[in-house]
């Protein structure tokens, strides 16, 4: 099946990311004066304040005022947030260098987020040189602290082997970890891992879970590969309209090559009408199945074999479809027996065949020779009127003997009348 890759991601988390934390005080005249007195953790409560707006008027510049103080008495948050405004240009001229240097105080002290944040700079070469075992290295710090942006970089450096030993498991481990916090290029990228059973037991279920996850949120290659799943029932049951409508997903999301896969299936789910319908797993046919019925089990083999409104399941499809070899061979079976039925019945009309062509072939020289033959023609009309064939072949062919003793007893009876006659 035609997947759809997924590219090394790295990622900066937002500016102010530390705005919400639980030590983060209200603004007050009385956290104004503990600031302006040079209180670090002040400070930077302060400069969210001014960053969100809250309590006083929005103004980055501001913002950026009280967190490089705090930041210079070493408030790792106040760093980490003043790296974010160099790195997006908020409240100061852009400068990567400069968060670069703020962001590597900070995760020196280990914030996470400054962590994940330089990881991210040292393996796309901004502001720093270029140098991928810096990226692992902060990467990992940060994932072992829950950042489920660096768990994702980290899952993929081990997946590609960046930097660090390829490691399949280790990649599954930290991918698991970041698609459980939501992230989604994580779900998709997991849900690829149990597709391919790279990492990880081959598991097209749970593949299909983490890539309609991902899908949901905007994944294109995720889409794009959920909709192969459901084209062809692999660990979802087989759905012509989803796979159009993941296909259509995976096109808005900037995967170009699902449009051909998307003509292909609206193509088949117009041709196939309501055929998939028709046919389609049901208790009923289930039961039907089980009582014999050798067309409910020919419908039930294939329901399994395509996924059709039950589980994809070849080990279920081969029992029907065992199970219908069976009956076929019983059938064989009876047919060879009404054969011999019938051939033994041809041997006795054969039998009989030749003693009227030899009663015929001799001329009667008396009424008792005449008489004699009637009586053996009667004699073998009840013989016939009696039988009783089990086959079609054998009835047709017991009705063929009898009109052909009935016609020759009329032949006789008529001779017997002229002789009597004759004799008078």
């Amino acid at each position: 099946m035609k997947l759809i890759p997924l590219l090394l991601l790295v990622g900066l988390l937002a500016v102010g990311g530390r705005a919400d934390d639980k030590n983060l005080e209200p603004y007050s005249p009385e956290l104004v004066k503990r600031a302006e007195a040079g209180d670090a953790k002040a400070q930077f409560s302060l400069g969210v304040h001014y960053s969100s707006g809250e309590g006083v008027a929005q103004d980055d510049k501001e913002a950026v005022k009280w967190w490089t103080k705090s930041a210079e008495q070493g408030n790792a948050w106040a760093q980490c947030n003043l790296g974010g405004c160099y790195v997006k240009g908020i409240g100061v001229t852009q400068d990567h260098k400069e968060a670069v240097k703020w962001w590597t105080k900070s995760a020196e002290q280990g914030d996470e987020v400054a962590q994940s944040s330089l990881a991210a700079f040292y393996a796309s070469g901004e502001g720093v040189p270029q140098d991928y075992k810096e990226a692992v290295k902060w990467w990992t710090r940060s994932a072992e602290q829950g950042v489920a942006n660096a768990q994702l970089n980290l899952g993929l450096c081990y997946y590609r082997g960046q930097n660090v030993t390829q490691d399949y498991k280790e990649a599954v481990k930290w991918l698991t970890k970041s698609a459980e916090q939501g992230d989604a290029a994580a779900q998709a990228l997991l849900g690829l891992c149990y597709q391919n059973g790279t990492g990880v037991e081959k598991n097209p279920a749970k593949a299909s879970i983490w890539l309609k996850k991902a899908a949901d949120a905007g994944d294109g290659g995720a889409s794009y590969n959920l909709a192969k799943n459901y084209e062809e029932g692999l660990g979802v049951v087989k759905d012509l309209g989803l796979a159009v409508l993941y296909f259509e997903k995976a096109l808005q999301n900037g995967v170009p090559e699902a449009k051909d896969d998307l003509s292909r299936v609206k193509r088949a789910k117009k041709e196939a009408g309501s055929s998939d319908k028709k046919l389609e797993y049901t208790d009923e046919l289930l039961k039907r199945a089980e009582s014999g019925d050798l067309k409910a089990q020919l419908d039930i083999a294939e329901c399994y074999d395509k996924g059709l409104g039950v589980q994809k399941s070849t080990e279920k499809a081969d029992y029907w479809f065992k199970k219908i070899q069976e009956q076929a061979n019983q059938k064989v079976a009876s047919i060879n027996k009404t054969l011999e039925e019938v051939q033994k019945t041809a041997d006795k009309i054969n039998d009989s065949m030749k003693k009227i062509a030899e009663s015929s072939g001799s001329k009667p020289n008396s009424m008792n020779s005449t008489e004699s033959k009637l009586k053996e023609i009667q004699k073998q009309l009840q013989f016939y009127k009696d039988l009783e064939p089990n086959s079609e072949e054998g009835k047709k062919s017991r009705q063929d003997m009898i009109d052909k003793l009935i016609s020759e007893e009329n032949r006789l009876s008529h001779q017997l009348f002229q002789e009597n006659m004759h004799a008078k």
